[in-house]
């Protein structure tokens, strides 16, 4: 478990300035996301996080590096910050992330029965390739028809 940890926080020591920037917003953002979610329903905080302006549009092409960063920072902050976060609240906040950088992403949520119970699940794909989990989701789960 130590051992664990120690592994973990050599991996922070090796993240650029910006990543940590990433990860600095991804702690503070999610327990909203996450509250409004809860408050006012997927619907309504999407319309909030899509109203609100972006900081900078510095990635037109949509680089997939800083995609891919994206969801990590995302990823990390939601599993090793103080709190824990689903993967519909881990999913919204990233899709709007990649959207204020002008990388068209796209919000999936899919269903899967096992033994007669039903479960769901929420990714961001790009490009047809799943971010913020494995290309195996996309067989594991169905997704939604439409976009969500």
């Amino acid at each position: 478990m130590i051992e664990m940890r120690i592994e973990s926080l050599n991996r922070l020591g090796t993240l650029s300035f910006a990543e940590w920037c990433m990860l600095g917003f991804a702690l503070l953002a999610l327990p909203c996301v996450a509250l409004s979610l809860r408050q006012s329903g997927f619907s309504r905080t999407r319309a909030r996080l899509s109203r609100l302006p972006a900081l900078r549009r510095r990635n037109p092409a949509g680089k997939a590096g800083d995609a891919s960063s994206l969801a990590r920072m995302v990823t990390v902050a939601a599993r090793r910050g103080p709190m824990r976060f689903n993967c519909l609240t881990q999913s919204v906040l990233l899709e709007w992330l990649l959207r204020r950088q002008a990388i068209p992403a796209t919000l999936r949520i899919g269903a899967k029965r096992d033994d007669g119970a039903l479960s769901a699940h929420a990714w961001v794909e790009v490009n047809g390739v799943p971010l913020n989990d494995t290309p195996a989701v996309t067989k594991t789960f169905r997704a939604f028809d439409g976009h969500a």
